[in-house]
């Protein structure tokens, strides 16, 4: 399913949601498997559900208590 554009951020808005430097988005693409959708070579656009979704999935308990 394509993406509506209201759902889409392109990399400097998905790197501003989670608070990341464009290039964190770009190796976790890589190497995490981030989400993404692209539409040519040299656009990459995220859906923010998505984006939230993952970060859902890969949270990690902390010591102080942090998520379980």
């Amino acid at each position: 399913m394509i993406p509506t554009s209201d759902d889409l951020l392109n990399e400097t808005e998905a790197a501003a949601l989670l608070h990341l430097e464009p290039r964190t988005l770009r190796l976790w693409r890589q190497s995490r498997g981030l989400p993404h959708f692209k539409p040519t070579r040299k656009v990459v656009l995220y859906r923010r559900s998505d984006l939230l979704g993952w970060l859902d999935q890969h949270r990690v308990a902390t010591l102080k208590g942090g998520v379980q």
